[in-house]
């Protein structure tokens, strides 16, 4: 039930949210700043993971933020991750030796 002026307005936002969300044409929406947006949603959702914010510390160095079982279970996983410039861990497989 809509008691005011304000609950009206947030029923019309909310109605008309695909229409506000969605990029009209190509020059809305510059490239550089998609890909920033993508890069701080990434960031975002791997901060909110325990696992992967505790690796991150691990990997550049604040190993003094973790507890000692939490810093030895990284050191098992480590080789297999980067983190890039932009604070984002990537997943990079060992790569297989060539038997010969």
């Amino acid at each position: 039930m809509v008691e005011d002026e304000v609950d009206l307005q947030d029923l019309v936002t909310l109605n008309r949210l695909d229409e506000i969300l969605v990029v009209k044409s190509k020059e809305d929406a510059p490239e550089e700043v998609v890909r920033d947006l993508r890069i701080a949603r990434i960031r975002q959702a791997q901060d909110e993971e325990a696992w992967i914010s505790g690796l991150k510390k691990y990997l550049v160095g604040n190993i003094q933020e973790l507890a000692q079982e939490e810093a030895s279970s990284y050191s098992a996983i480590a080789m297999d991750y980067e983190v890039d410039l932009n604070d984002l861990l990537f997943y990079c497989p060992p790569t297989k030796k060539k038997e010969g």
